[in-house]
Protein backbone atom coordinates (compact mmCIF):
# COMPACT_ATOMS: atom_id res chain seq x y z
CA UNK A 1 0.00 0.00 0.00
CA UNK A 2 1.71 3.26 -0.87
CA UNK A 3 1.70 5.93 1.83
CA UNK A 4 -0.54 8.73 2.02
CA UNK A 5 0.94 10.20 5.05
CA UNK A 6 4.56 10.66 4.93
CA UNK A 7 6.58 11.90 7.61
CA UNK A 8 8.14 15.83 7.57
CA UNK A 9 11.75 15.64 9.38
CA UNK A 10 11.78 15.64 12.69
CA UNK A 11 13.08 18.68 14.58
CA UNK A 12 17.11 19.75 14.96
CA UNK A 13 19.00 18.28 17.55
CA UNK A 14 20.85 21.22 19.47
CA UNK A 15 24.73 20.75 18.23
CA UNK A 16 27.39 18.91 20.20
CA UNK A 17 25.11 15.39 20.72
CA UNK A 18 26.96 12.65 21.59
CA UNK A 19 25.12 10.19 19.71
CA UNK A 20 25.88 6.60 18.52
CA UNK A 21 27.33 5.37 15.08
CA UNK A 22 27.89 7.96 12.56
CA UNK A 23 25.10 8.26 10.01
CA UNK A 24 24.72 7.10 6.21
CA UNK A 25 24.20 10.45 4.95
CA UNK A 26 21.08 10.84 2.77
CA UNK A 27 20.56 14.44 0.76
CA UNK A 28 17.11 14.46 -0.48
CA UNK A 29 17.81 16.92 -3.54
CA UNK A 30 14.29 15.25 -5.43
CA UNK A 31 11.10 14.30 -4.22
CA UNK A 32 10.88 10.54 -4.67
CA UNK A 33 8.17 8.09 -3.81
CA UNK A 34 8.30 7.27 -0.21
CA UNK A 35 9.70 3.82 -0.84
CA UNK A 36 12.36 5.21 -3.42
CA UNK A 37 14.46 7.58 -0.66
CA UNK A 38 17.64 6.20 -0.74
CA UNK A 39 19.10 4.55 2.37
CA UNK A 40 23.06 4.50 2.49
CA UNK A 41 24.71 0.72 2.48
CA UNK A 42 27.41 1.53 4.88
CA UNK A 43 28.58 3.66 7.71
CA UNK A 44 31.13 6.45 7.93
CA UNK A 45 34.22 6.21 10.08
CA UNK A 46 33.35 7.75 13.32
CA UNK A 47 34.76 11.40 13.09
CA UNK A 48 36.24 11.42 16.74
CA UNK A 49 36.82 9.71 19.66
CA UNK A 50 34.47 10.15 21.82
CA UNK A 51 31.79 10.24 18.98
CA UNK A 52 29.68 7.95 17.17
CA UNK A 53 27.85 9.73 14.44
CA UNK A 54 29.35 13.20 12.66
CA UNK A 55 29.73 16.34 13.53
CA UNK A 56 26.81 17.40 11.45
CA UNK A 57 24.25 14.30 13.33
CA UNK A 58 22.10 17.00 14.49
CA UNK A 59 21.11 18.24 11.20
CA UNK A 60 17.42 17.51 10.17
CA UNK A 61 18.44 16.25 6.67
CA UNK A 62 20.78 13.71 8.28
CA UNK A 63 19.44 12.57 11.74
CA UNK A 64 15.82 13.32 11.24
CA UNK A 65 15.83 10.87 8.31
CA UNK A 66 17.73 8.10 9.15
CA UNK A 67 15.40 7.60 12.14
CA UNK A 68 12.52 8.00 10.30
CA UNK A 69 13.22 5.31 7.56
CA UNK A 70 15.14 3.32 10.66
CA UNK A 71 18.38 2.78 9.01
CA UNK A 72 19.63 3.05 12.46
CA UNK A 73 16.63 2.71 15.07
CA UNK A 74 17.70 5.01 17.75
CA UNK A 75 16.65 2.76 20.82
CA UNK A 76 19.75 0.48 20.16
CA UNK A 77 21.78 2.84 21.61
CA UNK A 78 19.12 5.40 23.60
CA UNK A 79 17.20 2.87 24.68
CA UNK A 80 14.03 1.02 24.48
CA UNK A 81 12.32 4.70 25.78
CA UNK A 82 14.90 6.97 24.28
CA UNK A 83 15.86 8.08 27.82
CA UNK A 84 19.48 6.69 27.42
CA UNK A 85 20.45 3.31 28.85
CA UNK A 86 23.83 4.36 29.65
CA UNK A 87 25.85 3.88 26.22
CA UNK A 88 23.49 7.01 24.85
CA UNK A 89 21.97 9.90 25.43
CA UNK A 90 18.43 10.54 26.72
CA UNK A 91 16.84 11.92 23.34
CA UNK A 92 15.29 14.65 25.73
CA UNK A 93 18.88 15.89 26.32
CA UNK A 94 18.36 17.53 22.87
CA UNK A 95 14.80 17.73 21.89
CA UNK A 96 12.42 20.24 23.44
CA UNK A 97 10.19 18.98 26.07
CA UNK A 98 7.25 17.76 24.84
CA UNK A 99 8.73 16.60 21.46
CA UNK A 100 7.54 12.83 21.90
CA UNK A 101 3.60 13.68 21.78
CA UNK A 102 3.75 17.20 19.43
CA UNK A 103 2.13 15.77 16.61
CA UNK A 104 3.18 18.82 14.51
CA UNK A 105 7.01 18.47 14.80
CA UNK A 106 7.09 15.52 12.39
CA UNK A 107 3.63 15.77 10.98
CA UNK A 108 4.06 19.47 9.33
CA UNK A 109 2.75 23.28 10.19
CA UNK A 110 3.89 24.60 7.40
CA UNK A 111 0.16 25.64 6.06
CA UNK A 112 -1.25 25.49 9.79
CA UNK A 113 -0.98 23.36 13.09
CA UNK A 114 -3.28 20.45 11.77
CA UNK A 115 0.19 18.74 10.64
CA UNK A 116 -1.74 18.55 6.57
CA UNK A 117 -0.79 17.94 4.26
CA UNK A 118 2.06 16.58 5.86
CA UNK A 119 5.65 16.94 3.69
CA UNK A 120 7.15 14.46 1.64
CA UNK A 121 9.56 12.06 3.75
CA UNK A 122 12.21 13.55 1.95
CA UNK A 123 11.79 17.07 4.01
CA UNK A 124 10.82 18.57 0.20
CA UNK A 125 7.00 20.21 -0.41
CA UNK A 126 6.13 17.48 -3.41
CA UNK A 127 3.17 19.27 -4.03
CA UNK A 128 0.96 17.83 -6.79
CA UNK A 129 2.84 14.64 -6.60
CA UNK A 130 2.04 14.65 -2.77
CA UNK A 131 0.82 10.97 -2.12
CA UNK A 132 -2.96 12.48 -0.58
CA UNK A 133 -3.42 15.77 -2.04
CA UNK A 134 -6.96 16.51 -0.20
CA UNK A 135 -5.58 15.89 3.97
CA UNK A 136 -6.68 19.93 4.58
CA UNK A 137 -10.21 18.86 2.79
CA UNK A 138 -10.50 16.08 5.07
CA UNK A 139 -9.37 17.36 8.34
CA UNK A 140 -10.62 21.14 8.12
CA UNK A 141 -14.38 22.20 7.96
CA UNK A 142 -15.73 23.07 4.58
CA UNK A 143 -18.61 23.57 2.72
CA UNK A 144 -19.92 19.99 2.47
CA UNK A 145 -19.02 18.64 6.03
CA UNK A 146 -16.76 19.40 9.58
CA UNK A 147 -13.36 17.70 9.75
CA UNK A 148 -12.43 14.47 10.48
CA UNK A 149 -9.85 13.34 13.00
CA UNK A 150 -6.87 11.42 11.54
CA UNK A 151 -8.19 8.58 13.30
CA UNK A 152 -10.69 8.02 10.32
CA UNK A 153 -7.51 7.10 7.97
CA UNK A 154 -5.14 5.93 10.74
CA UNK A 155 -4.43 4.05 14.07
CA UNK A 156 -3.83 7.81 15.85
CA UNK A 157 -0.54 7.23 17.92
CA UNK A 158 -0.23 8.78 21.33
CA UNK A 159 3.42 9.32 20.94
CA UNK A 160 6.62 8.61 19.10
CA UNK A 161 6.57 5.15 21.25
CA UNK A 162 3.42 4.30 20.29
CA UNK A 163 3.61 0.29 18.99
CA UNK A 164 3.73 0.50 15.01
CA UNK A 165 4.37 4.11 15.03
CA UNK A 166 7.75 5.07 14.60
CA UNK A 167 10.39 3.40 17.10
CA UNK A 168 8.62 0.16 18.47
CA UNK A 169 7.94 -2.92 15.68
CA UNK A 170 7.42 -0.14 12.78
CA UNK A 171 7.59 -2.86 9.94
CA UNK A 172 7.15 -0.82 7.26
CA UNK A 173 9.78 2.04 8.03
CA UNK A 174 9.21 5.39 5.76
CA UNK A 175 5.53 4.80 4.82
CA UNK A 176 2.52 5.44 6.62
CA UNK A 177 0.28 3.01 6.55
CA UNK A 178 -3.78 3.84 5.75
CA UNK A 179 -6.62 1.94 8.07
CA UNK A 180 -9.63 2.76 7.63
CA UNK A 181 -10.98 0.44 10.40
CA UNK A 182 -11.15 2.42 13.40
CA UNK A 183 -13.20 5.65 11.06
CA UNK A 184 -16.49 6.51 10.02
CA UNK A 185 -15.72 4.72 6.44
CA UNK A 186 -14.44 1.22 7.59
CA UNK A 187 -15.14 -0.30 4.62
CA UNK A 188 -13.23 2.00 2.06
CA UNK A 189 -10.33 0.64 0.22
CA UNK A 190 -7.23 2.91 -0.74
CA UNK A 191 -5.21 1.63 -4.10
CA UNK A 192 -2.19 2.50 -5.23
CA UNK A 193 -3.78 4.93 -7.73
CA UNK A 194 -4.60 6.75 -4.54
CA UNK A 195 -8.23 6.21 -5.08
CA UNK A 196 -10.83 5.41 -2.70
CA UNK A 197 -13.19 3.06 -3.60
CA UNK A 198 -16.11 1.12 -1.52
CA UNK A 199 -16.54 4.39 0.29
CA UNK A 200 -18.98 5.49 2.18
CA UNK A 201 -18.19 9.02 2.59
CA UNK A 202 -18.50 9.25 -1.61
CA UNK A 203 -21.13 7.27 -1.79
CA UNK A 204 -24.59 7.61 -3.06
CA UNK A 205 -26.02 8.11 1.10
CA UNK A 206 -26.71 4.53 0.92
CA UNK A 207 -24.25 2.56 1.18
CA UNK A 208 -20.36 1.92 0.37
CA UNK A 209 -20.77 2.29 -2.65
CA UNK A 210 -18.40 6.07 -3.87
CA UNK A 211 -15.26 6.04 -5.63
CA UNK A 212 -13.14 8.86 -5.68
CA UNK A 213 -9.28 9.67 -6.87
CA UNK A 214 -7.37 12.11 -4.50
CA UNK A 215 -7.15 14.52 -7.05
CA UNK A 216 -10.86 15.24 -7.50
CA UNK A 217 -12.41 18.19 -7.26
CA UNK A 218 -15.46 17.57 -4.78
CA UNK A 219 -17.99 20.23 -4.27
CA UNK A 220 -21.33 19.84 -4.53
CA UNK A 221 -24.20 17.42 -3.76
CA UNK A 222 -24.28 16.00 -7.30
CA UNK A 223 -20.15 15.27 -6.94
CA UNK A 224 -21.20 12.02 -4.49
CA UNK A 225 -25.36 11.64 -5.02
CA UNK A 226 -28.33 12.61 -6.62
CA UNK A 227 -29.64 16.37 -5.71
CA UNK A 228 -32.16 18.60 -6.77
CA UNK A 229 -31.01 19.32 -10.05
CA UNK A 230 -29.67 15.34 -10.94
CA UNK A 231 -33.39 15.07 -12.88
CA UNK A 232 -35.44 11.86 -13.24
CA UNK A 233 -33.20 9.04 -14.15
CA UNK A 234 -31.06 9.44 -10.86
CA UNK A 235 -33.88 10.34 -8.74
CA UNK A 236 -35.33 7.06 -8.94
CA UNK A 237 -32.08 5.69 -7.89
CA UNK A 238 -32.65 6.92 -4.32
CA UNK A 239 -34.10 5.41 -1.29
CA UNK A 240 -37.58 5.99 0.04
CA UNK A 241 -39.34 8.51 -1.71
CA UNK A 242 -36.65 10.80 -2.38
CA UNK A 243 -37.81 10.69 -6.04
CA UNK A 244 -41.91 12.16 -5.57
CA UNK A 245 -40.66 15.01 -3.19
CA UNK A 246 -38.14 15.75 -6.00
CA UNK A 247 -40.19 15.75 -8.86
CA UNK A 248 -42.49 17.93 -6.78
CA UNK A 249 -39.58 20.28 -6.60
CA UNK A 250 -40.10 19.93 -2.98
CA UNK A 251 -36.75 21.24 -1.57
CA UNK A 252 -34.11 19.12 0.59
CA UNK A 253 -34.67 21.27 3.47
CA UNK A 254 -38.09 20.26 3.86
CA UNK A 255 -37.37 16.87 5.22
CA UNK A 256 -33.56 17.84 6.33
CA UNK A 257 -33.39 21.16 7.94
CA UNK A 258 -30.77 20.13 10.16
CA UNK A 259 -28.71 19.83 7.67
CA UNK A 260 -29.22 21.99 4.21
CA UNK A 261 -30.49 25.44 3.88
CA UNK A 262 -33.16 26.56 1.77
CA UNK A 263 -30.61 27.33 -0.93
CA UNK A 264 -29.12 23.75 -0.56
CA UNK A 265 -26.19 24.47 1.32
CA UNK A 266 -25.37 22.37 3.70
CA UNK A 267 -25.63 24.47 7.21
CA UNK A 268 -25.26 21.71 10.01
CA UNK A 269 -21.73 20.62 8.88
CA UNK A 270 -21.83 17.49 11.80
CA UNK A 271 -24.69 16.28 10.79
CA UNK A 272 -23.87 15.89 6.86
CA UNK A 273 -21.28 12.60 6.24
CA UNK A 274 -21.63 11.47 9.70
CA UNK A 275 -22.54 7.83 9.41
CA UNK A 276 -26.72 8.25 9.92
CA UNK A 277 -29.63 9.66 8.29
CA UNK A 278 -30.84 13.29 9.81
CA UNK A 279 -34.39 13.65 9.28
CA UNK A 280 -35.82 17.46 10.67
CA UNK A 281 -39.29 17.54 9.04
CA UNK A 282 -39.53 21.85 8.86
CA UNK A 283 -43.41 21.32 8.32
CA UNK A 284 -44.80 21.16 11.89
CA UNK A 285 -47.99 19.62 10.31
CA UNK A 286 -45.64 16.26 9.43
CA UNK A 287 -44.31 14.16 12.49
CA UNK A 288 -41.48 11.85 11.54
CA UNK A 289 -41.25 8.79 14.01
CA UNK A 290 -38.19 7.57 12.54
CA UNK A 291 -39.30 5.44 9.72
CA UNK A 292 -42.58 6.90 8.56
CA UNK A 293 -44.18 10.39 8.28
CA UNK A 294 -47.63 11.21 9.29
CA UNK A 295 -49.41 14.38 8.59
CA UNK A 296 -50.17 16.90 5.80
CA UNK A 297 -47.67 19.31 3.99
CA UNK A 298 -49.97 22.58 4.00
CA UNK A 299 -47.61 23.80 1.54
CA UNK A 300 -48.64 21.36 -0.76
CA UNK A 301 -51.80 19.08 -1.83
CA UNK A 302 -49.22 16.20 -0.99
CA UNK A 303 -50.47 13.73 2.02
CA UNK A 304 -48.06 12.27 4.25
CA UNK A 305 -50.46 10.50 6.40
CA UNK A 306 -48.74 6.93 7.26
CA UNK A 307 -46.80 7.31 4.33
CA UNK A 308 -43.50 4.18 5.08
CA UNK A 309 -40.43 5.76 3.93
CA UNK A 310 -39.20 2.33 3.13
Amino acid sequence: MRSILPLILLASLTAGCHCMQAPSVVSPDSSPGDSEVPIGDSEPEDTASDRYHSEDYADPEIHGLEAKLQTLPCNLCHGEDLTGDGTADSCDSCHLEGWREDCVRCHGGQDDETGAPPLHISGLDDGDEASFIPHQAHVLDTSMHAGFGCEHCHVLPTDVLTVGHLFVDDDSAGRAEADFSGGLDPAVGWDDSRTCVSSYCHGDGQGATGRVEHDDSVGACEDCHAGPASGMGDWVQMSGEHRSHLERDIACTLCHNDVVGGDDVITGLSQHVNGSVDVAILDDQVEWDGARCNGFCHDSWYWHWDQGWE
